[in-house]
């Protein structure tokens, strides 16, 4: 159960993360 939350948090970071990412690589 913890090892699954942990998934779930690393998951929602790198989808966070290639977010900023794409808004930053599309911004100019």
């Amino acid at each position: 159960m913890l090892s699954y939350l942990l998934i779930g948090q690393w998951l929602r970071f790198e989808r966070l993360m290639l977010d900023w990412l794409c808004t930053y690589l599309f911004d100019w």
